[in-house]
């Protein structure tokens, strides 16, 4: 007795489309099993699935089953129906055929014959092109419109409203009011985020759905420079990766696009605010539990990037150490892991040197190690290198893009040291008077000194520590 499969699948945006609806499809596909005689029929559903993907529930069952069941039609409504993806709908079909079902289409007619299996390859690859070519204008239109002043989307910020007519946004004065409360209380008490939060609970402020601002929306809103008059476009690129899973990847600067919106505060008020919460990020303990004291200004010396505590635990006990982060962005640098307590201590002894002494303490101008200029240049090899395969085809945009924005960031962190600010010129002051933690690691910040630290192969600990292009 013949026996069907069916297989039916309905995207989100494609629900309400003609015919593309599940009661449709089933009514269609069960009309097609009746004429080829078919009475024992088994239903594959995915609603809400994109057929870019081939990780579907009911997909996956499908595939299983007909490794086990001998069904003798397997059913769809249209090919784009089994996939979206041409390798995909080929990487199906051979498994279907395989297994000795015949695999019959409702819209169009699909025969297994040499000629038939070119046809739907070639319908699947036009199908494939234009569905490219569509996502390619769209982004063009969207740049386009972006470069002509207008806002791409509209996102519903807190203090505005949309004007469709002029693509921009318009004040919500009362709204307005409370966000220039947020930088005023920023300004005149230096509050972390934090603080902010507790103090619009105190005063019973609340956001359009009458809940608390919460610290990261808070933190997100104070540093949105839309607030100051620049709305970014283009600043991130949003790439399907899985069904219902979005990775966002941050564009080049070079790549955004502003568009002027009107201004809630003024641009020194902004800029004022991004000030003390980078101060306010610095004294923050946040939810160390190890007190770090060199926690946000110590750097590896020997690739200048920065360095931060992790904690290892041995034989049930836990110890604490310094790593520079190219361990975890597997980049390549030859810093070993330095005992934090040892080198909190090493620091502290000589910055309090430092500062009770008559005399600067040898200081002496250093100019940058020929090693940072070394690595400036392969970096920009591996540039150059990315973008002639990009440009050969060999390599894909988006992982390109990913390569490129992490080079750029590496090359940017080594050019800081390139580029120094002047030295702090005059006597130190207050003198020394901590004991405490929290007193030492103030004293640290308030003279915007860093350390440089690094641990060799053979185990042997040096740094130093710096301000502007003079260290001791």
């Amino acid at each position: 007795m013949p026996c069907a499969a069916i297989y039916l699948r309905v995207s989100t945006a494609e629900q309400a489309e003609k015919g593309y609806s599940l009661p449709a499809q089933a009514e269609a596909c069960r009309e097609a099993a009746k004429t080829r005689g078919v009475t024992a029929i088994e239903e594959y559903k995915d609603e809400g699935y994109s057929g870019e993907f081939i990780d579907r529930p009911a997909m996956n069952r499908l595939r299983e089953d007909i490794k086990n069941t001998k069904y003798t039609y397997v059913i769809c409504y249209d090919p784009d129906r089994l996939a979206r993806n041409l390798s995909h709908q080929l990487l199906v079909t051979e498994e279907i055929e395989k297994s000795g079902a015949k695999l019959q289409f409702v819209s169009v007619a699909f025969d297994q014959s040499p000629e038939g299996k070119l046809f739907y390859a070639i319908r699947g690859a036009i199908a494939e092109f234009e569905k490219e070519k569509i996502r390619q204008r769209t982004c063009l239109g969207k740049r386009r419109k972006a470069l002509q002043g207008k806002l791409i989307f509209n996102d519903s910020p807190f203090g505005y409203a949309y004007n469709a007519e002029r693509c921009n946004y318009i004040i919500i004065e009362h709204e307005a009011a409370t966000i220039r409360l947020f930088f005023d209380l920023i300004i005149k008490n230096h509050y972390g985020v934090r603080s902010l939060a507790y103090e619009l609970k105190a005063l019973g402020i609340t956001n359009r759905s009458g809940r608390r601002f919460s610290g990261p929306v808070l933190y997100k809103m104070l540093t949105n420079e839309m607030y100051a008059g620049t709305k970014w476009a283009f600043k991130t690129l949003y790439k399907t990766i899985d069904q219902h899973k979005v990775r966002s990847v941050r564009r080049d600067k070079s790549e955004w696009i502003p568009i002027s919106v009107p201004a809630i505060v003024t641009v020194t008020e902004f800029d004022q605010v991004q000030t003390i919460l980078q101060k306010n990020k610095k004294f923050s303990r946040r939810n160390t539990i190890h007190p770090y004291l060199l926690r946000n200004i110590i750097k590896c010396s020997a690739c200048g990037y920065s360095m931060t505590g992790t904690k290892i635990t041995s034989k049930g006990k836990d110890f604490f150490y310094y790593v520079c982060t190219s361990k975890n962005e597997k980049r390549p640098c030859t810093n070993r892991y330095i005992p934090s307590d040892f080198l909190d201590d090493a620091a502290w002894r000589l910055f309090s040197g430092i500062l009770t002494a008559e005399e600067p303490l040898g200081m002496t101008a250093t100019t940058p190690t020929p090693q940072y200029h070394t690595y400036i240049e392969q970096q920009k090899t591996k540039q150059a290198t990315i973008l002639a395969w990009l440009s050969d085809g060999l390599i894909d945009i988006e992982p390109a893009q990913l390569a490129l924005q992490k080079l750029a960031k590496e090359t940017a962190s080594l050019n800081t040291l390139l580029n120094l600010p002047p030295p702090l010129i005059g006597k130190l002051s207050p003198p020394v008077a901590a004991t405490t933690f929290e007193q030492k690691r103030t004293l640290f910040l308030h003279f915007g000194f860093e350390v440089f630290a690094f641990k060799n192969p053979a185990g042997a600990t040096s740094f130093y520590i710096q301000q502007g292009p003079w260290r001791l």
